[in-house]
C-alpha cells in the first residue's frame, strides 16, 4: 500500500468518524425537541438516522480491518526481506545449526528415491501467514 493509499484511507476513515459525530448530534438534536405534534416525524427520523449510523458504524470497523490486515503484510514483508538478505550468508559463512535453521525456513519437505536415483524437494515460495505455497522440484541425481 503507497503512502497515499494509507493517507486517502486514513482521511476515508476520519470523514466516516466526523460523519458518525454529526450523526449523533443530530439524533441528540431530535431528542431535545420531540413534541406531541413531531412525535411521528421524529421516529421515523430517529430510525433513518440509526440506520445511517450502523452503516457508518460497519465504515469504521471495515477501515480499522484493512489497516490491521496492512500491517500484518507489511510485518510479513520487512520479515522476509531481512530474512532473505541475510540467506546468503548464513548458508556460506554461518554455523551448522543457523543454516539448518534457515534451510528449514525455505524447504517443506524432502523425499529420496535412493533406487531411482531421484530426490523431490518441496520448497517454499511465499510465506503469507498461515498460507504456505510450495513448489514441486525434481532432480534426477
Amino acid at each position: 500500500m503507497t503512502r497515499w493509499t494509507r493517507l486517502f484511507g486514513w482521511t476515508a476513515r476520519q470523514r466516516a468518524q466526523t460523519e458518525q459525530e454529526k450523526t449523533g448530534k443530530i439524533i441528540d438534536n431530535l431528542l431535545d425537541n420531540i413534541t406531541p405534534t413531531n412525535r411521528e416525524y421524529i421516529d421515523r427520523r430517529l430510525n433513518e438516522l440509526k440506520q445511517q449510523r450502523q452503516q457508518i458504524e460497519a465504515r469504521i470497523e471495515e477501515f480499522d480491518r484493512i489497516s490491521l490486515s496492512q500491517a500484518e503484510i507489511d510485518n510479513i514483508v520487512t520479515d522476509s526481506i531481512q530474512f532473505l538478505s541475510g540467506l546468503e550468508f548464513t548458508l556460506h559463512q554461518g554455523l551448522p545449526q543457523e543454516k539448518l535453521v534457515a534451510l528449514r525456513q525455505c524447504v517443506e519437505k524432502i523425499w529420496v528415491n535412493k533406487p531411482a536415483g531421484e530426490i523431490k524437494l518441496a520448497i517454499r515460495l511465499v510465506s503469507a501467514g498461515n498460507l504456505q505455497a510450495t513448489q514441486e522440484l525434481k532432480i534426477s541425481v
